[in-house]
């Protein structure tokens, strides 16, 4: 229970005036704080309100209380302020906005000398049913002065004192209609077990009191603690449930529909505009803006807002510069004074700063996976690409039900889907400037790094993986998703492990010195033919791999995956060239790696002679060949050649490499274990 040295004067005449000090101020749905409210723009969000007010007027009803619930910017508290509005004047109405009274103060006091607090919330919805409701506010009085330091007491027995014993133990409410009381953005009242308590209060009351004359519409986001909460088994029956989602039908047109009106507004206020542009905006670039805004209400209502800033006072040049951000060829700065979705970037903002610090990390990587996936990834292969366990991923984005649809862990694996709800967010953390960097790491990078520390659990031997031969590779990674002790389930998990990883780091965009031995045991432990076939040759890192003074080079030829082998051991008749399994490049004399390649295999009139050439070079005695080898001793070889110029008359360098799998017969066994040894 909180204290304050402020106690609640004895009952007077002047009750009200005293006991609305102990009210949250500005939260009601029609304070002039909040003015203007969000409010559903006219012929937008029917089947939502028609829903809702068919709840409130059905006698049929079997629940006492109703949820809206959906993700950041779908319009919930506009909804909200437009059925309190249809209501009001109708039906005795109590009215509570948690996002206005968030954005006043923290509620983390109490008493007349504090704007809000927990111990505020009951009170509030007890005014201003007693500002409508005489034989209350009698009640409330009377109450009051049997127990002034009722006021400073818990959210619980407030609510046991305002709101059980008036409509249960007594008859004062005697009107047909039910009472009606709103609260909207639940999840912006900022102690989270404030949130749960209140609606452990409320669910309760419903089910324990079927027939009180009390009807709850609770309006908020899907966060975990929520979510988790109202979907108890017991509690299916509580509540009636109404979801907005961002991209149904509806929504997209109402957004469009919202749009188009702004802009005949804008237009209207605007004597040049509709003098010398009456087409603007075009209708190609109307629907840019509307299907990048989709059904998010807070994008498109963003949108107007900048477009229509009387500060700049040119809609035009705003809608452009609107459209380059969209069309990604935006110049904005950090510091530039015009940022087109800085309303937006402010909620986004507000969203990230509620993780936990123990949580960051790990919703940092959650997100940059995300980011890859181009908005949604598998549960299951997240936890196990990352190297993090189901509890502590679904800890992770604990606070960030708002932006992210998350599964439930006993969904099947085919609806394990993680997702943001709206493009916009993605874009928002994409540009580091509006995210403030909030990523760090590139996401293309911290790919990189998962996918070595993947590889990295596989043992590897010299002489190409040898302890390997007879053994899958992937068997040695480690799941962290449980797969119910499905051996196929799990062979297929490691398998596709494997093969995303080897992928990616054929794609290595970074050669920073640290994950230098990193990447080169990974390149050892790669089965270099089966990720051929899926990305085909991997000419980039060959580049890298083959470079003699390259630290990549030196660290492979450390480890004795990159050796140098006398061209006789190889068996010309085993070797396949086919055009797949071929890459040509040319160097320029002098100017090693700044080449040009023939694609795959090069021209199918050149690739007889290429062939046919190549295994003349390593047919000829005393050539030694370059071999960069993984697992089961399959690899690649390097062997270059002279050749004339394409552009004057002296020679070019050509360098071929193929893929060859090194057998046990290969030549002189012995002879090849002492070449692997050899240094460049």
């Amino acid at each position: 229970m909180i204290q304050s040295n402020a106690h609640m004067p004895p009952a007077s005449d002047n009750f009200l005036e005293i006991f609305v000090k102990w009210t949250i101020q500005g939260a009601e749905f029609d304070s002039s704080q909040r003015y203007p409210p969000p409010r559903c723009h006219p012929g937008t969000r029917k089947s939502i309100t028609d829903s809702i007010q068919f709840w409130l007027h059905d006698p049929w009803r079997t629940n006492r209380m109703l949820w809206l619930v959906g993700p950041a910017g779908v319009g919930k508290s506009a909804i909200m302020q437009t059925i309190a509005e249809e209501v009001s004047g109708k039906r005795i109405l109590a009215s509570l906005f948690f996002l206005a009274a968030r954005d006043r103060k923290d509620p983390s006091k109490s008493g007349p000398d504090h704007p809000k607090g927990p111990s505020k919330v009951i009170p509030t919805l007890a005014y201003r049913i007693a500002v409508q409701c005489p034989r209350y506010a009698a009640f409330l009085r009377a109450r009051v002065a049997a127990d002034p330091k009722i006021m400073e007491k818990s959210i619980v027995a407030q609510f046991h004192a305002f709101i059980v014993i008036p409509f249960t133990k007594t008859k004062l409410y005697t009107r047909q209609d039910p009472l009606i009381l709103v609260l909207d953005g639940l999840d912006e009242w900022e102690d989270v077990s404030d949130q749960r308590l209140l609606l452990g209060l409320i669910s309760h009351f419903s089910t324990s009191h079927p027939n009180a004359p009390l009807l709850w519409v609770v309006a908020s986001r899907p966060e975990a603690h929520i979510t988790s909460y109202l979907t108890r088994r017991r509690l299916a029956s509580a509540y009636y449930k109404v979801e907005v989602f961002v991209d149904s039908t509806e929504a997209c047109q109402d957004v469009e529909h919202f749009l188009r009106s702004e802009f005949e507004t804008i237009k209207g206020s605007h004597p040049v505009i509709m003098a010398l542009y009456p087409q603007w905006p075009q209708e190609k670039d109307f629907l840019k803006l509307a299907a990048a805004a989709s059904g998010l209400f807070v994008y498109a209502a963003t949108a107007v807002r900048f477009i229509s800033d009387m500060a700049h006072g040119d809609p035009i040049s705003q809608f452009q510069l609107l459209l380059d951000l969209i069309g990604g060829t935006s110049s904005f700065s950090a510091s530039s004074q015009i940022q087109p979705m800085a309303h937006l970037d402010s909620l986004y903002r507000h969203i990230l700063c509620q993780i936990s610090p123990q949580n960051l990390t790990h919703a940092k990587l959650i997100l940059s996976h995300l980011m890859l996936g181009f908005y949604s990834a598998e549960m299951n292969f997240l936890c196990n690409w990352i190297g993090i366990l189901p509890h502590v991923a679904y800890g992770a984005f604990h606070n960030l039900h708002s932006v992210i649809q998350i599964p439930l862990p006993s969904a099947s694996s085919d609806d394990l889907i993680l997702k943001f709800y709206h493009k916009s967010f993605h874009d928002f953390l994409g540009d580091r400037r509006r995210s403030e960097d909030f990523l760090g790491i590139l996401p293309v990078l911290q790919a990189e790094l998962h996918a070595l520390r993947i590889l990295s659990t596989i043992p590897h031997n010299r002489l190409g993986g040898m302890l390997l031969r007879y053994s899958p590779p992937y068997n040695h990674i480690p799941l962290f998703w449980p797969t119910g002790g499905s051996l196929v389930e799990t062979t297929n998990n490691k398998k596709f492990l494997y093969a995303e990883a080897s992928l990616a780091i054929l794609r290595i965009s970074s050669l920073e010195h640290p994950i230098i031995p990193s990447l080169a045991h990974a390149l050892g432990v790669m089965d270099f033919r089966s990720v051929m076939i899926i990305a085909g040759i991997p000419y980039e890192i060959f580049q890298l791999a083959f470079d003699m003074d390259s630290d990549l080079a030196k660290q492979l030829q450390e480890n004795g995956i990159l050796c140098e082998i006398p061209a006789s051991l190889l068996d010309t008749d085993t070797i396949r060239l086919d055009k797949d399994e071929l890459c040509i490049i040319a160097q320029e004399k002098g100017m090693p790696w700044a080449s040009y390649l023939y694609p795959r295999g090069g021209y199918c009139d050149k690739f007889l002679s290429w062939k046919d050439r190549i295994i003349s070079i390593l047919t000829t005695p005393g050539i030694v060949v370059r071999a960069l080898i993984g697992i089961h001793r399959g690899g690649w070889v390097e062997v270059k050649y002279p050749i004339p110029s394409q552009r004057n008359s002296e020679l070019e360098t050509e360098v071929a490499y193929f893929y060859y799998e090194f057998g046990d017969n290969d030549g002189d066994s012995d002879s090849l274990e002492e070449d692997d040894q050899k240094s460049f």
